[in-house]
């Protein structure tokens, strides 16, 4: 996401706690494709670059 908006590098400058919960989810999109047949049509780069834009994140 920085490198696509040209935003500093992102540093990671240690590891979580081992019980830590973040506090998100994010679900497998595996039974929508199987059963339902849903594949992405946008890439990630661009949906990365969509969302950024239509959030006023972007110069």
């Amino acid at each position: 996401t920085a490198r696509l908006l040209g935003a500093p590098d992102v540093r990671i400058l240690g590891r979580p706690d081992p019980g830590w919960n973040p506090g998100r989810y994010v679900p497998s999109t595996a039974l929508a494709r199987e059963t339902l047949g849903v594949s992405a049509t946008v890439d990630l780069d661009e949906a990365i670059r969509r969302t950024a834009a239509s959030n006023g994140w972007t110069s």
